[in-house]
């Protein structure tokens, strides 16, 4: 009875997540084919299909335990005051993460209108929800 229960929920999860994938593969081919926002022009610039950078301050950082996981969080002010300050989650510790203090200036690339890294001095942190082929493969080790 179990094995049967333990399937029944096991097929419909590996549906979903293959139903999913293509989606990923392509979602990581086009980051990795974006060119900054300065190269391109036209709509590539109008959908958000271009790496665009921008200023930020940090506001916060915040570190929290999940199990042996821990989500490691910026808040970010922007420049322009009649925006409100965002959050981004990035992997990991370091090398950001762990030097970033309030009053901090660094600067976040987007694609998409979601940030992709955090950059403070010379080093670049990603943030978790950064596309590429790390996304395609916690999917697939998920099937």
């Amino acid at each position: 009875m179990i094995p049967a229960v333990v399937g029944s929920v096991m097929v419909p999860a590996a549906m979903v997540l293959f139903a999913l994938l293509p989606g990923k593969l392509s979602e990581a081919r086009d980051f990795q084919a974006a060119r900054p926002c300065a190269e391109v022009g036209g709509s590539a610039v109008e959908n958000g299909d271009c790496l665009a950078t921008r200023p930020a301050t940090v506001l916060a950082t915040e570190a929290r335990s999940r199990g042996r996981d821990a989500a490691h969080w910026v808040t970010l002010g922007q420049d322009d005051e009649d925006l409100p300050p965002f959050r981004v989650r990035l992997r990991g510790e370091g090398p950001v993460w762990e030097k970033l203090a309030p009053g901090d200036q660094v600067t976040v690339a987007t694609w998409r209108a979601a940030a992709v890294w955090v950059e403070a001095g010379n080093e670049r942190q990603d943030a978790a929800e950064r596309p590429g082929l790390g996304a395609v493969v916690r999917l697939a080790v998920g099937l």
